[in-house]
This record gives C-alpha cells, sequence and structure tokens, in this order.
C-alpha cells in the first residue's frame, strides 16, 4: 500500500484547500523527503487527515480522557459541545464544512480514494461526520458507507492500530523505551505492543475462577438455609387446621363489617336528607320575601303599561321641538356663510386681473427669442453631424491601433517560440549526450530483458531455498530444546508422583476405623432434638404471654362494667330533668311568639276590658293596660324568663348527650376487650394443646396449667437447649473431619491419574519429536545440494548481465526491487528513442520559425503607416466641432434651443392656466352665493311647518289626558316625562319578576321532595333499631374493631399460609439446587485448573509471559531492519527481562549496555525497534509510506549524520517513500524536496507548499 495524494481542508490551522500530490514531481522521484514547519503550524495535522481518509480516526485523539455529559451540557458554545476524543474537533472554528480525502495504491495495482467529510448546521451543531471510498482504476466503483471500515481493513490488510504502528514509526517512544527503568519498560512495551489483552485475559480467568467458586460454596450454603424452613410432619397438620379456623372467622367477620358499612351509610344519607328539608325551607323563604319586595315593580309595570297608547304622539312631541330648535341654529348659519362668500368673491376679482397681465408679458418675451432659438436649432443638427462623424473616425482610429498591437505581440510571439525552440534544441542535444554512453547497452535491450527474467526467477527459488532451509533449522532447534524440556519434566513429574501417594497413605490411615453413617446418625439426632427444644421454648412464651394477656383482659372488662352501671343511673335523673326543662321552655316559647305576632300587635290594640277576645274569648286583657310601661315590663319578663329557661334546656342535653356518648364508646370498649378476651383464650387453648406435643421432650413437660412456675420452665427448657446443641457440635466436628480427610483422599487419586495419563502424552511427544528431528535432518541436506546448483547458475547470469548493462551499482539496484529496476531499464530506452525524435522535430521547427518571424516584422510595419494617416484626419474634425461648439455656448449659455423655447413657453402656459383658475374660483364664488339664499328660504319654510305640526299634536295630548285622568289615579305631564324618559329595561324587569314566581313555585316542589326523601329513610330495614346504635361513633368504633380483628386474623393466617408455603418451596428448591451442583463443581474444577496455568489478580502472570515471547520476536524483527540500516550493531535480549545490550561489530564483537549509546546511535536503535514493531503490526502487507514525526530536535551534526546515512539505507534496502516531520533548522538544511506547512502572517492559519 502506498499512498499517492493528500487532500485537505479546513482542519486545525489549515485553512481552505490544501492538496500534496506524491505521484509528481519533485516527491516522485524522492524517496526521503521532509515535511517542515514552525511549532503549531499544523504538521501533524497531515498525518492525522491520512488516518482520518482511512479510518475515521486520529492518534492525537487515542489517549484523550471524555468529558462528562454534565460539563458537557454547560458549554455554551455548540462549537465546543464535543468529547474530547471527538474527531469533529478538528474542524477549524468559523468554518461550515472540512473533509481529508486520501488516494493510495495497492499491491495488485488498484487505485482507490478514501475521504472523511464534517459538515455543521445553520443552527451552529455539527452533522455526523460521512465516510466515502471508492475504486478509481482499473475499474471504478462506490462503496457503501456502512461497508466502509470492513472493506478499508481488507484492502490495506491492517486496522487503525497495527496502521498507526506501521506507517507512523514509534521511533521516539522506543528511545524512551530503551532509557526507562524495569517497571516503565513494561507499561511503554505493553502500550506499543497491544499486550494489554493478555494481562486483562489473565485477570478475567482469575475473576471467572473466584466466581466459579463463589457459585459452588453459595449454592451448597443456599441448600442448607433452605432446608431450615422444613417443618414436622405433626406442624404441618397443626397449622392447617389452624388456617381453617380463621378463614371461617374471618368470614364472620367479613358479614358483621358489611353491615355496620351499610349502617354508616344510612347514617350519613339521613343527616344529609334533614339538612337537606332544612336547606329548602331556607330557600323557600328566601323566595317567599322576595316575591313581596318586588311588589313595587309590579306596580311601575302596570301604570307604565296604561300609558303605552299615548307613547307615538308623546315621542312626536318631542321630536317636533328639537327639529325647531335645529331649523333655528341651521338658519342663523346660512347667513353667516352669505357675509363671508360675498368677501371672498371680491378678492377673487382683484387677483383674475393680476394674472392677465402676468400673461401678456410671457407672452412678449417669446417674441423677442424666437430668432436665437432658430439658429441654436441649426447648430445642434451641425453639431451633431460633425461628433457623429468623429465617433466613426475615432473607432476607425482604434481598430487601426490594435491591428497595430495584434501584429507587434504576433511578431513578438513568434520571436519568442523562435527563441524556445532553439533553446529546447540544446537541452535534447546535451541530454542526448548524456544518454549516449549507454548506447550500447540500448542496441541490445531484448537480450537484457531476457536475461534479467531468468536471472530473477533463479534468485527467487534460490531465496525460497535459503528461507526453508532457514526455517528448517530454526525447527530443529527448537525440537532440541523441547525433548530436552520434556525429559526435565517426566523427572519432575516422577517426583510429584511420588509425594502424592505418600500423602494419600496420611488420609486414608486417618479414617480408618471410623463409622461415618453412625456419626451422620448422632448429628442428624442432635439438630432434630434442638429444632423441637427451640419450637418448644417459642411456644412457652406464648402460653407464658397468653396467660398473662387473658389476666389483664379479665381485669380491665370488670372495670368498664362498673363504671357503665354508673353511667345507667346518672343518665336516668338527667333525663328527668331535662323533660321538666322542656315543659317550661315550650310553654314560655308559645307565649313569647304570640306576644310578637303582627296579627296579635293588631287584635291586641282593638281590645277592650271586658269585651270577649276574639282569639280566646276572655274577658280579661293582662297584655292590654292603659300604659305602654307596664306592657314593656312584662313583654321583657316574659323574654328574660324564655332565654334563661332555653340555657337549662341546652345544658341538660348537652350534659346527657355527653353521657349517653361516654356510656356508648364504653360499651364499644366492652365490646372489643370481650372479643379479644375470647380470642386470647382461643389462641391459649391452641398453644396449650400444641404444647402436647413437647411433652415427650422431659416428664415434667406434661402439666401446662397457669399454675405452673413459668420461669423455672423456661429455664429447663433453656438447659435442655444449650446441651443438645453442644451434643450436635461434637458430632458435627467428628464429621467434618472425616470428610476432610475424604475428600483429600478423592483429590488425591484423581490428580494421580492425571499425572500419570499426563506422563504417557508427554513420552508420546518426545517420542514423535525424535522422528520429526531426523526427517529434518535428512531434508537439509537435500537442500543443501539444491542450493550449490542454483548459485552457480545465479552466478553466470551475473556475469552476462554485468557485461551487458552499462548502469553503475545496478545489481544493487535491482536486488532491492527487481521490478522496479526492470522499469527504469525500460523508461531509459523509451526515453533514448524519443529524445532522437524529438531533436529531429524540434530542429525542422526552428527553419519554419525563421520564416514566419521575416514575415510578421514586414505586416508590423505597414499597419503603423495607416494608423498615423487616421490620426491626422481625427484632429482637423475635432477643429470644426470646437468653433461650433463654441458659438453655442455664446447663445444659449450653456443651455439648449429646446431648453430655452421650453422654458419661455412654460411661462406662457403657467401664467394662462392662473387666468382660467382665478375664472372658476371667481364663477364658484358667485354659485355658492345664490345656494345660500336659497338654502335659507327652505329652511324658513320648514321651520313654520314644524310649529304647525307641534301645535296640532299638542292638542291631541291635552285631549287624552282629560279622558286619562277620568278613568284612572290623575297623572300630570310631568308623571308622563318620568315615564317616557325612564331607562328601565322593562322586558328585564318583567323576566326577573317571572323568575322570582318561578323560583318560590320551584322551591316548594324541592321541600316537598326532600321531606318525601327523609320519609323513605326512616323505612329502611337495615337502620340502626336500638338508640345507642344511632351514633356515627359507636358504629364507626365497631367498623374499626372488627376490622381491626380482621386484618388480625388476616395477619395470622398470612403467616400460616407462609410457613406452610416455606416448607413445601424449600423441599423442592432444595430437590432442584441439589441436581446443579454436580455441574457447578466441574465447571469449578475447570477454571481452578486455568487459574493455576494462568490466571491472576493483577493480570502480571500471563501479561509477562506474552510480553516475553512478543519482546524476543520483535528484537529478532529489529535486527534484520538493524543489519540493513547499519550492519555494525545488532541487539540482544538478556533471558527473562526487557533489558537490552548492544553487539559493535566494529569493536571485535564487544557488548555495550545500552546508556552507552551515542544520540545517532540511540536513534538508529529506536528506528530499528519501531520498524520492527510496523513489520509485527502489518504481518505479509507491503507498505510504501512511511511517516516519522519526532526523534531530530536533539542531535549534534555527527549523530545527525548517521542518522541521514540509515534512513538513506532504508530508501534503498527497503524501498518505502519516507517522511521526516521536523521543526529544526538541520533537517530543513539537508533534506530535500520538502513538504512545508508556513504560518500565514496574519497569524491563526497556514498554508502548504511543496519545494
Amino acid at each position: 500500500m502506498k499512498i499517492d495524494k493528500i487532500t485537505i481542508c479546513n482542519l486545525n490551522s489549515l485553512e481552505g484547500e490544501h492538496t500534496i500530490d506524491f505521484s509528481q514531481e519533485p516527491l516522485r522521484s524522492a524517496g526521503l523527503y521532509a515535511i517542515t514547519g514552525d511549532t503549531g503550524s499544523g504538521k501533524t495535522t497531515l498525518l492525522d487527515a491520512i488516518c482520518l481518509a482511512l479510518y475515521a480516526e486520529a492518534p492525537r485523539f487515542d489517549d484523550a480522557q471524555k468529558i462528562s455529559k454534565e460539563l458537557l451540557e454547560q458549554i455554551e458554545d455548540k462549537d465546543m459541545r464535543l468529547q474530547a476524543d471527538d474527531p469533529r474537533n478538528m474542524l477549524r472554528r468559523g468554518k461550515k464544512e472540512g473533509y481529508a480525502i486520501v488516494e493510495f495504491s495497492t499491491q495488485d495495482g488498484k487505485r482507490y480514494e478514501a475521504g472523511w467529510h464534517i459538515r455543521k448546521k445553520r443552527t451552529g451543531t455539527f452533522d455526523k461526520a460521512t465516510r466515502t471510498l471508492r475504486c478509481l482504476s482499473p475499474r471504478k466503483e462506490n462503496f457503501n458507507e456502512r461497508e466502509i471500515p470492513a472493506q478499508i481493513e481488507q484492502i490495506i490488510g491492517l486496522d487503525y492500530t497495527q496502521f498507526s504502528r506501521t506507517v507512523l514509526l514509534a521511533q521516539n517512544s522506543f528511545a524512551n523505551f530503551l532509557k526507562a527503568k524495569r517497571d516503565a519498560k513494561s507499561m511503554l512495551l505493553e502500550r506499543l505492543t497491544g499486550t494489554e489483552i493478555y494481562g486483562a485475559i489473565s485477570e478475567k480467568i482469575f475473576r471467572l475462577t473466584a466466581q466459579a467458586k463463589e457459585r459452588t460454596e453459595a449454592i451448597e450454603n443456599q441448600i442448607t438455609g433452605i432446608l431450615r424452613d422444613k417443618l414436622e410432619a405433626e406442624d404441618v397438620e397443626e397449622k392447617v387446621r389452624q388456617c381453617d379456623f380463621l378463614e371461617t372467622a374471618i368470614e364472620r367477620n367479613k358479614e358483621q363489617a358489611e353491615l355496620l358499612q351499610q349502617q354508616l351509610k344510612w347514617m350519613e344519607e339521613n343527616a344529609a336528607a334533614e339538612e337537606n328539608v332544612k336547606q329548602c325551607e331556607a330557600t323557600y323563604h328566601k323566595a317567599h320575601k322576595e316575591n313581596v319586595a318586588a311588589h313595587p315593580d309590579a306596580v311601575r309595570i302596570e301604570r307604565y303599561d296604561s300609558v303605552l297608547d299615548i307613547q307615538p304622539t308623546y315621542q312626536s312631541i318631542v321630536s317636533c321641538r328639537t327639529d325647531i330648535e335645529a331649523l333655528k341654529a341651521r338658519e342663523a348659519e346660512i347667513a353667516n356663510n352669505i357675509i363671508y362668500s360675498k368677501k371672498r368673491a371680491e378678492n377673487i376679482v382683484a387677483e383674475l386681473k393680476n394674472a392677465r397681465e402676468a400673461l401678456h408679458q410671457a407672452e412678449t418675451n417669446l417674441t423677442h427669442r424666437r430668432p436665437a432659438i432658430n439658429r441654436g436649432h441649426s447648430l445642434k443638427g451641425q453639431i451633431k453631424e460633425s461628433e457623429a462623424q468623429l465617433l466613426k473616425v475615432e473607432e476607425e482610429l482604434k481598430e487601426s491601433q490594435l491591428i497595430v498591437q495584434s501584429r507587434k505581440s504576433h511578431q513578438e510571439a513568434k520571436q519568442e517560440e523562435l527563441k524556445s525552440t532553439q533553446t529546447k534544441i540544446e537541452q535534447l542535444q546535451m541530454h542526448k549526450q548524456e544518454l549516449f554512453v549507454h548506447k550500447q547497452m540500448f542496441d541490445k535491450f531484448d537480450l537484457v530483458k531476457d536475461k534479467l527474467g531468468l536471472y530473477q526467477s533463479e534468485a527467487q527459488r534460490n531465496a525460497e531455498q535459503h528461507q526453508k532451509a532457514s526455517y528448517l533449522q530454526s525447527r530443529q532447534t527448537k525440537l532440541a530444546e523441547t525433548t530436552q524440556a520434556l525429559e526435565r519434566t517426566q523427572q519432575e513429574q516422577q517426583t510429584q508422583l511420588d509425594s502424592y501417594r505418600c500423602e494419600l497413605n496420611v488420609h486414608q490411615s486417618a479414617n480408618n476405623g471410623i463409622d461415618s453413617e453412625y456419626i451422620q446418625r448422632r448429628l442428624t439426632e442432635n439438630k432434630n432434638r434442638l429444632v423441637r427444644l427451640e419450637r418448644a421454648s417459642a411456644l412457652w412464651k406464648r402460653i407464658s404471654g397468653g396467660y398473662e394477656a387473658i389476666h389483664e383482659k379479665q381485669s380491665e372488662i370488670s372495670r368498664i362494667n362498673a363504671e357503665q352501671n354508673q353511667l345507667v343511673d346518672t343518665i336516668a335523673e338527667l333525663e328527668k330533668e331535662k323533660q321538666v326543662a322542656a315543659e317550661v321552655c315550650q310553654n314560655l316559647t308559645v307565649a313569647l311568639t304570640l306576644s310578637q305576632s303582627e296579627n296579635i300587635v293588631q287584635l291586641r290594640k282593638q281590645l277592650k276590658e271586658g269585651t270577649a277576645c276574639p282569639v280566646c274569648g276572655a274577658t280579661h286583657h293582662p297584655y292590654h293596660t292603659e300604659t305602654e310601661r307596664e306592657l314593656g315590663e312584662l313583654l321583657e319578663n316574659l323574654d328574660k324568663n324564655y332565654i334563661e329557661a332555653k340555657e337549662r334546656l341546652e345544658s341538660k342535653s348537652k350534659i346527657l348527650d355527653d353521657l349517653r356518648k361516654q356510656y356508648a364508646e364504653n360499651a364499644g370498649r366492652l365490646q372489643a376487650e370481650e372479643r379479644a378476651l375470647v380470642a386470647l383464650q382461643t389462641q391459649q387453648e391452641t398453644n396449650v394443646a400444641e404444647w402436647s406435643t413437647c411433652a415427650d421432650l422431659d416428664p415434667v413437660f406434661d402439666e401446662c396449667s397457669p399454675t405452673v412456675n413459668r420461669n423455672a420452665r423456661q429455664l429447663m427448657i433453656d438447659m435442655h437447649i444449650d446441651n443438645a446443641q453442644k451434643a450436635a457440635d461434637e458430632a458435627e466436628s467428628e464429621l467434618k473431619a472425616f470428610n476432610y480427610h475424604q475428600q483429600a483422599t478423592n483429590r488425591l487419586n484423581q490428580e494421580i491419574d492425571t499425572l500419570i495419563q499426563q506422563m504417557d502424552a508427554d513420552r508420546n511427544q518426545w517420542q514423535s519429536m525424535k522422528t520429526e528431528q531426523h526427517v529434518i535432518s535428512t531434508s537439509l541436506d537435500e537442500i543443501g545440494q539444491m542450493l550449490y546448483i542454483s548459485d552457480r547458475a545465479c552466478q553466470g547470469y551475473y556475469q552476462d548481465l554485468d557485461e551487458l548493462i552499462t548502469i553503475i551499482g545496478w545489481f544493487d539496484q535491482w536486488k532491492e526491487n527487481p521490478d522496479g529496476f526492470k522499469m527504469h531499464l525500460i523508461q531509459m530506452q523509451q526515453d533514448w528513442a524519443q529524445t532522437c525524435r524529438d531533436l529531429e522535430n524540434t530542429q525542422t521547427s526552428e527553419t519554419r520559425l525563421i520564416e514566419e518571424v521575416k514575415a510578421a516584422n514586414a505586416s508590423y510595419d505597414e499597419s503603423v503607416r495607416l494608423y498615423r494617416r487616421s490620426e491626422d484626419g481625427y484632429r482637423a474634425m475635432e477643429e470644426d466641432l470646437y468653433l461650433k461648439r463654441e458659438e453655442m455656448q455664446m447663445l444659449f449659455a450653456g443651455k439648449s434651443p429646446e431648453q430655452e423655447e421650453e422654458m419661455l413657453q412654460y411661462h406662457v402656459d403657467t401664467a394662462r392656466a392662473a387666468v382660467e383658475a382665478q375664472q372658476k374660483e371667481h364663477d364658484a364664488a358667485e354659485s355658492e352665493i345664490n345656494m345660500l339664499r336659497g338654502g335659507q328660504l327652505r329652511a324658513n319654510e320648514e321651520l313654520l311647518l314644524k310649529k304647525n305640526q307641534l301645535s296640532a299634536k299638542q292638542s291631541e295630548l291635552d285631549l287624552w289626558l282629560l279622558r286619562f285622568n277620568r278613568d284612572h289615579s290623575p297623572m300630570l305631564t310631568e308623571e308622563l316625562d318620568d315615564i317616557f324618559s325612564d331607562r328601565t329595561d322593562w322586558k328585564k324587569l318583567r323576566g326577573e319578576l317571572e323568575e322570582k314566581k318561578n323560583a318560590l313555585h320551584l322551591a316548594e316542589l324541592h321541600l316537598d321532595a326532600a321531606r318525601r326523601t327523609l320519609l323513605e329513610l326512616q323505612t329502611k330495614n337495615y337502620r340502626p333499631k336500638r338508640e345507642d346504635e344511632m351514633s356515627l361513633e359507636y358504629l364507626t368504633t365497631e367498623l374499626n374493631n372488627t376490622q381491626a380483628e380482621i386484618k388480625h386474623q388476616t395477619d395470622e393466617l398470612t403467616e400460616l399460609r407462609i410457613v406452610l408455603n416455606k416448607h413445601h418451596n424449600c423441599i423442592k428448591d432444595a430437590d432442584k439446587l441439589t441436581a446443579d451442583t454436580a455441574h457447578l463443581r466441574d465447571d469449578y474444577e475447570h477454571w481452578r485448573s486455568l487459574c493455576a496455568l494462568l490466571g491472576s489478580s493483577d493480570g502480571k502472570k500471563f501479561r509477562e509471559l506474552a510480553q516475553s515471547y512478543t519482546f524476543d520476536f520483535l528484537v529478532n524483527q529489529a535486527n534484520y531492519h538493524l543489519r540493513q540500516l547499519s550492519p555494525r550493531y545488532e541487539l540482544r535480549t538478556q533471558p527473562g527481562t526487557l533489558n537490552l545490550t548492544v553487539i559493535d561489530r566494529d569493536m571485535f564483537d564487544e557488548e555495550r549496555h545500552i546508556q552507552s549509546l551515542s544520540g545517532g546511535e540511540t536513534f538508529v536503535a529506536s528506528l530499528a525497534l519501531a520498524l520492527g514493531l510496523a513489520s509485527l503490526s502489518s504481518g505479509q502487507t507491503l507498505i510504501g509510506s512511511l511517516f516519522i514525526d519526532e526523534g531530530f530536535g536533539n542531535l549534534d551534526q555527527a549523530s545527525l549524520q548517521l542518522v541521514m546515512d540509515a534512513l538513506s539505507r532504508l530508501e534503498t534496502t527497503q524501498g518505502r517513500k519516507v517522511g521526516l516531520v521536523s521543526h529544526t533548522h538541520q533537517i530543513r538544511e539537508q533534506i530535500h524536496p520538502q513538504i512545508r506547512v508556513i504560518k500565514h502572517p496574519s497569524g491563526g492559519k497556514s498554508y502548504v507548499e511543496v519545494r
């Protein structure tokens, strides 16, 4: 793969489009070139652009740390809202798009173009970067963007990491590696070679082994934990019986709760119905009051309806009076307008006279200037004709001048062409002289090509045989080393086998004579007894607590009963006192109501002592006295007595309600306590019955009455638990010891079998390796004979070609690149033939051009003569035109005759228009005066007519009032004015009165409906029957107690079901997990074996092993390149470490420490390592372009020269085009051509040029 062209646009400091074409001179023929520029100019951007175009990644972002999402959202500039490792950050600020395009060719002769493009939206945010890839030759083809990553790796043969190590040499990183300490070397080598994957694999193996162990132990512990919830058979039967009892009790309590909820709902509906009756009564009274208050409005409407017939007459009278006033004002306004119009007509007459005088003066001026204007028109025509002729002559003069210039240019071009042809003849003659030395080779060129082809084929076969021999020798050495290692391994395995057998005897002896089944039975019995004792302990605690709770409940019930009896006596006494107070209050209420009634007050005024009362018939009237003072005192005393009686009644009622409420609360508490007592007694009976299952644990456990010493019984149970626990622990210890020795025995037997199998496999492998060594030795002998024959053939071809080829050093060039050298010879032969043909053709062209130059000179002289004659005629016509323009200036002073005539005619037309306008205004003023006089006459006539109409309507109204007052209450004109001037909306008022009547009727209907609803509720069958049940507090308390009991019973039922479910599930889960345990144990043993070989918590074991092999291979590759760069040196590793030493061939193979190398030597060594890494990364891919971006800044002149020699040999030996990226002055002076990245003087941007 070789890079042919790079195109960059708007990336970092490189603004605009820049193209670097390696297929054009001077870069085409240069094997070594420099990329130079100041720091920060954009040199590294060129290398980033290559990676962007090919892989959409850039080396500068490899180690970038990502920004958190929160910090990213806080950035205000949309251009900066990108992750730190996003390549779109390379787009130049302020630009909308950018791209990087690379054209490259591959080994099979195909050419491709890869591109990376980025664009910004109008909103300032970035579009997603797009990639392109197309084949340019031999057949054009475009690739889908989704396929590009895979296609790039397939075409180039490298992924991004391999490409960056192969093309962008990490020379400076290896220079740091050579000087680094031990720990830093391991990190650098891991980063350079990518061996970090082996550390990750080692850590993952260790982690997976630990996870497998945890899973195995966890599932075994899980089985043990699961079986703790298993119950005995009798316990299962007891809990099922308890579940059935609780289900029945819950169903009964749910029915009671449903009834209480219905009663509570009835209480709420009844209270709402009573409240609705009260509200409907209040609404009815309010509607009745509103109808009474609206009576005056009804009277107003009735009065208004009675005068509606006369309303048109009344409105006509009002209208006539308004019209009369308006006509009077109009008559006065017309009189004023007549006076103003007369004065205006007099002014217009004066202005008309002045306009006529101005018209006469304008016509006189036009007649005086008429001769001059006619002369001006004549001169203007002559001047226009002269200007046209002058313009035509001027055009002819310009055409003559263009002909002169054209012929002059033609003359100079022919002379220049002749000169160029003569120069080309000289160059071709010199080039032909340079190639003449190879004329003998050109004459026998076909023979040279054939010999080279034969030599190349034989040399290729020779190299293949050498490579095969080298491989077989290396394989033979490795087989010998492996055979010795296997022999040592077999000795170690035999020693290990003896050790395993001794350890096996120890464990088998320890378990001799021990009955594991007896120990297991003893452990099971003790654990079962321990479980039963723990259950007995918990049950006895419940029984003890139950006896205490029953005693407390019985005491509380006795106290509540005594308190209820006392409340019953108190309530009875208060009810009697309340009845007496209610009768007194009722009598006073009736008396007070009657004394304040309006009708009673009227009747009272009409009563006379001795006369019968129309209401009661009494003749004595105590409330009707002759003095108001006595009546006031009686009424005041009556009101005072009523208030005192009402307060007494309310006080008694309140106290009685409080006592009843307290009684109801106590009754609810009593029922709740009694239910709780029954529940406790039921539960206690269940617990006492369950205690019978524990009686066999000790002879004294038979009795379970309340008289038993509960604390002593608990101490005895705890003592039995301690004894059972100790016995179980002893049995478990003995069983663990037995299991430990038994597991060790099983493990050792397995390891012994595995070791014996491994020893057999190693013995077979050792035998096969011995056989392979013999086969390789025979093959090496055969290859040696073939190499002898091939070497002699190559020597013969070389001698023949050396006589035919006249190029100095041709063998080295051919050996480095046979195809390239053959192409070079073909190009030289074609160059010789082409040069001879070009020289002959150019000499013929020289003769032709000499004749053409002579003809061009004669044509140029003739065109100059014609031009000068045209120039003289042009000047004579200019003089005549000048005289005519002077005369025109004298007549009109810079104006034209048309302008002068137009101005004078304008003055005449303006004056005439003014006369006509003044005449029109005069006529209009006369017409306006006549019109105003006519209007004044019409206004007087209308005024007289309106006065007659007003008189007639007024008479009609007076007659109507006379008739109206005869049949109705009297009405004056003022009242009639008030009625018709009233702004009341009579229609709206009628609607409001109608709405109030309807509201009264609707309120009456709602009141009847509310009373019927209340009556229906009183007949419901589920209403509370007893008076104590007619309390929301009582019903709520009963419902809460019932629901609490349901919840308590449900919780107990749930707990019992959970215990039963745990019992069944633990058996099922334990059976399932037991089946999975064997698979997990096998999985753990597999990972444990792999971890012993490669795993470690820090990944060090496998990583160091991989680094050791990789480092040896890397040094072998580096030595291959080092022999080509500088045969003087060879790198050598120190076994088991990452340290290097250098063998110096010029100092008798002295082994030198790496720190003793000079700057130039260090550079060459690190460059060889970088090339070795490139070879490792590229594999079989041939890379034709390399870039070195660092390492030249601190070299002295001698070291720099050593580096230059090494790089020159790199170009010669490997055929790679090498680019050195540097900003140092030394590189700029010593390497050409150069790709220069130059900063713009204005700063902030750079441009690229090739020199």
